[in-house]
């Protein structure tokens, strides 16, 4: 005679089999994979850009100012526009017309090179996958970009090529 199940229990078994199968799965990624999760890979490549960038940046602002180079932004006003960069350029995927817009009148406030370096010091590097994704959950491919980089990775053509065109008129080198 089979074993009569009470009404309303529950069996673990299926839930106890598949907890211990996601375990050994971490532990034969971990296996596979020795080189620290993801995450970890790629918080240290981030890390690595972000010191090269701070430190180049930091060198030619000093050099810039050595030289006697005007700022006319000041160092509040930069770091609120690198803020704000940052926080439009992650406001969707595409950016909007509209935040495309306000990042084009943000960056061409920089009127000299000195000024330029100084946002693009306190913007740093910035991660652009900042949502809810896998990517985010296990930390891979989650790029860092300079302000160029990243000016270029949220405008479209035509709000770069004004940011391009105002730039060489003042003679501000971006790259972007």
């Amino acid at each position: 005679m089979m074993a009569r199940k009470k009404i309303g229990s529950i069996d673990y078994t299926p839930f106890v089999l598949l907890g211990a199968l996601g375990i050994a799965a971490y532990f034969f990624w971990e296996k596979l994979f020795p080189g620290g999760s993801g995450a970890e890979q790629n918080a240290a490549n981030n890390a690595a850009i972000t010191a090269s960038t701070t430190s180049a940046l930091q060198g030619d602002i000093a050099a810039l100012q050595a030289q006697g180079a005007s700022q006319t932004l000041s160092n509040a006003e930069a770091s609120g526009i690198a803020s704000q960069l940052y926080d439009l350029g992650i406001s969707g995927n595409p950016v909007a017309q509209a935040d495309q817009d306000k990042m084009e009148r943000l960056i061409i406030q920089a009127n000299t090179q000195l000024d330029y370096d100084t946002i693009a010091e306190y913007f740093s590097t910035k991660t652009a996958n900042t949502g809810f994704s896998l990517s985010n959950i296990f930390g891979s491919n989650n790029t860092s970009y300079d302000l160029a980089g990243w000016l270029s990775a949220t405008l479209d053509a035509a709000h770069l090529a004004v940011v391009d065109n105002y730039f060489s008129a003042q003679g501000i080198s971006a790259y972007v």
